[in-house]
């Protein structure tokens, strides 16, 4: 039986820190690890590559699994669906031709900031 160690993960597929792979096998979309010494663990590595392998079988299904949800929404725009009226399909031409801007961060405070007035008596 192989195993891998977390250093050998990256080779076999799994691009994640071992947080993020702890975080997924407590959430059992991972295969668990096992105990191989006191502060050593290691995967069975023919769980591992299934994991890859279904993880893979399931893009090639749908190209938009594991993008972000923005990005799925933007994908799905470029694809007519059956049914679509002539208007949907020229909204999704014009949509996919716009540029989008960056969000810009403001700084600063909202509004100019203002000396008091000159007038005042600061002495009392």
């Amino acid at each position: 039986m192989r195993s891998y160690r977390f250093r050998d993960l990256k080779g076999a597929g799994v691009p994640f820190c071992r947080k993020h792979v702890r975080h997924l096998e407590k959430l059992g979309e991972f295969p668990m690890h096992f105990d191989i010494g006191a502060n050593t663990v290691s995967w069975v590595a023919d769980e591992v590559d299934a994991w890859v392998e279904v993880r893979v079988r399931r893009r090639a299904l749908d190209p938009g699994i594991g993008l972000h949800p923005r990005q799925q929404a933007l994908r799905s725009w470029d694809r007519p669906q059956s049914g679509d009226s002539a208007e949907a399909i020229e909204y999704v031409a014009q949509k996919k031709s716009a540029v989008v801007r960056p969000r810009t961060r403001r700084r600063g405070p909202a509004t100019p900031t203002q000396d008091p007035p000159a007038d005042r008596d600061t002495d009392r």
